[in-house]
């Protein structure tokens, strides 16, 4: 009886591994963090793949970066897992566990309470990864999670949204605060450049002709809302400031000049969301119906079907 015929390859699914963390995390210690070694073990894997295949894999430009010819196989190294992760949802659908990513904006409130109601749930297990909006969007991209939950600022051209709900927004003092005519001289807090929010805000301002030089800046929402109570002016989220509004501590600082873009929440994927996607969203409609009442009816929104 002939023996079966085993090819030997040079390659291994850890390398590719390897190779495809390097690219898409950027440097030697985010790659071997990602894949769970030390920069220093990651750097001599890479050095054996190299003498085994008799062949450059990577080079210094101030930092470790894969070399063209590797950089060509990246295509390649994505379809393939792209393909095992088709694999694994078809033979392995109870036991893969949903992987969610989060912005830390939606770290409170009903979006929150949606997901602790889906993972209280009998069914698979649940990964939740929380980060800014624009990190959970990378993570679809790059299939480290398979929907997130994000603030929508620029929509990226190769994933699919569906809009969950929009929270408008406020200009907000303290209601015994007297204001000067002019909103320049105003006590301002605004936001940082980096965050969608800062962008959004200080985009509305200039488009109605105000030059504001803030008394504060911040990062951080909660920080801006602390400041208003004491004693500062700042634009919140009307899911942040309603509340004090209807209750008469805090009051609307009038500028009629002003268009506030509302902030939108939406699901990102790869291509239309799974069924449990839906469900989620489900879930956190009726959460935010049953408070204030913001969800929306978004639909569907996929860039790749725009001219």
């Amino acid at each position: 009886m002939k023996k079966p015929h085993f090819m030997a390859y040079s390659w291994t699914m850890r390398d590719f591994e390897l190779l495809l963390a390097l690219h898409q995390e950027g440097s030697l210690r985010a790659a071997s963090k990602r894949v769970g070694c030390t920069p220093s073990a990651l750097s001599h894997r890479l050095g054996e793949l190299e003498s085994r295949l008799g062949r450059r894999l990577t080079t210094r430009r101030g930092r470790l970066v894969l070399t063209p010819e590797a950089e060509a196989l990246i295509p390649h190294l994505e379809a393939i897992f792209a393909e095992l992760r088709l694999v694994n949802r078809e033979w392995l659908p109870i036991a893969e566990p949903r992987r969610v990513g989060l912005s830390q904006l939606f770290l409170d409130g009903p979006y929150l309470d949606a997901l602790g109601d889906m993972a209280a749930m009998d069914g698979p297990p649940w990964e939740f990864r929380s980060g800014h909006s624009h990190e959970v969007e990378e993570w679809v991209e790059r299939g480290q999670v398979d929907l997130g939950l994000v603030r929508l600022e620029r929509r990226r051209p190769h994933l699919f949204y569906q809009m969950v709900d929009q929270d408008k927004l406020v200009a907000v003092a303290r209601k015994d605060m007297t204001l000067p005519d002019d909103p320049a001289a105003w006590p301002w807090v605004l936001f940082s450049p980096r965050m969608g929010h800062g962008l959004s805000v200080t985009r509305a301002l200039k488009e109605a002709g105000l030059h504001i030089e803030p008394r504060v800046v911040v990062d951080s929402l909660p920080v801006a809302e602390s400041l208003v109570m004491a004693g500062h002016v700042s634009v919140l989220p009307w899911s942040m400031a309603g509340t004090a509004i209807a209750a008469g501590t805090l009051a609307e600082a009038a500028l009629p000049h002003v268009i506030w873009s509302p902030r939108l929440s939406a699901l990102v994927s790869q291509s239309p969301p799974p069924a449990w996607g839906q469900t989620l969203l489900r879930a956190i409609r009726r959460r935010l119906q049953s408070g204030d009442g913001s969800a929306v009816n978004g639909g569907d929104v996929d860039p790749r079907s725009r001219g």
